[in-house]
């Protein structure tokens, strides 16, 4: 791990995101940590991709460490190795961190898309938050706080990232005819409307079938589970996508249920019987 940290910092480095630039809120709040010297032991960055959180998180650590690059082992940037953070991931993090920083007076980890811990390292990653080794720094990125357990939120500060500006969107969808429709869907966040631009169809069927959920019997709802397939990081964004329609028309109970789901999509399920009970509890509604 000393290897793949000291690679990390040397790259990050290089330079800072564009957006970090329009995240003047986020950039003040940061910057007072650092100025009073009042650091929390962990913060979750909830924001939209793109939007300049790792850029920040890695400003923090030179501001608080006050270095002008980073290189060193004290910062690093966890992320996925497959499709989820792996408990092994939160066990060998576990091991390095537990005697606190190495070189400067603090080490950062920045866990990228946190809503992709498995159950497993989820639950291991908590234990770290409630015992911190001194000196240890965790900063969580996500685009949705309801995509965590409310367990980790509980321990982190909540800073907020804001959506790009709409001339981000209207730049993704230029020349797009469905552009208007996306931009309404996606709630102007880039992040879901350049999915969008990819599966406005397939999207459009998802919110039908959930729309007209009450006339649908067990048969429809197993058959249509099935054909939605096995990419729950895509499935995760529908439902997502999904609460943030319910919630524009005030339908809380739907938008709620959705959220729900897409936070147990996480796990490790049977992806085909949990979209059905889903649906059936939608039917129920």
């Amino acid at each position: 791990m000393t290897e793949q940290l000291a690679a990390t910092g040397s790259a990050s480095g290089a330079g800072v995101s564009p957006a970090a630039g329009l995240q003047k809120r986020a950039v003040s709040i940061l910057q007072g940590i650092v100025r009073t010297g009042r650091v929390a032991n962990a913060y979750l960055f909830v924001g939209p991709p793109m939007s300049g959180k790792t850029a920040a998180a890695r400003e923090f650590f030179r501001g608080l460490n006050k270095l002008d690059r980073i290189q060193t082992v004290d910062y690093f940037e966890l992320a996925a190795e497959k499709s989820a953070i792996a408990i092994e991931q939160i066990r060998a993090l576990k091991s390095f961190v537990q005697y606190g920083p190495h070189e400067q007076q603090y080490l950062l980890v920045v866990v990228q898309k946190a809503e992709k811990l498995s159950l497993e390292a989820a639950n291991a990653f908590l234990k770290l938050l409630e015992e911190p080794p001194d000196g240890v720094v965790f900063i969580l990125e996500t685009v949705s706080r309801e995509a965590l357990p409310a367990t980790i939120v509980s321990r982190c500060q909540a800073i907020q990232f804001d959506q790009l500006p709409d001339a981000a969107v209207r730049s993704l969808l230029a020349d797009n005819p469905d552009a208007e429709e996306i931009t309404a869907l996606s709630a102007g966040l880039p992040h879901f409307a350049a999915l969008l631009k990819e599966q406005l169809a397939a999207f459009r069927e998802f919110v039908g079938f959930a729309r007209d959920i009450k006339a649908k019997n067990f048969a429809q709802i197993a058959q249509y589970a099935e054909a939605l397939g096995r990419d729950k990081e895509l499935l995760q964004n529908y439902l997502l996508l999904l609460a943030q329609y319910f919630r524009a028309r005030l339908d809380v109970p739907q938008a709620t249920l959705a959220l729900q789901y897409a936070k147990i999509l996480r796990r490790n399920i049977n992806l085909k019987l949990t979209l059905e009970v889903m649906f059936l509890r939608m039917r129920d509604l």
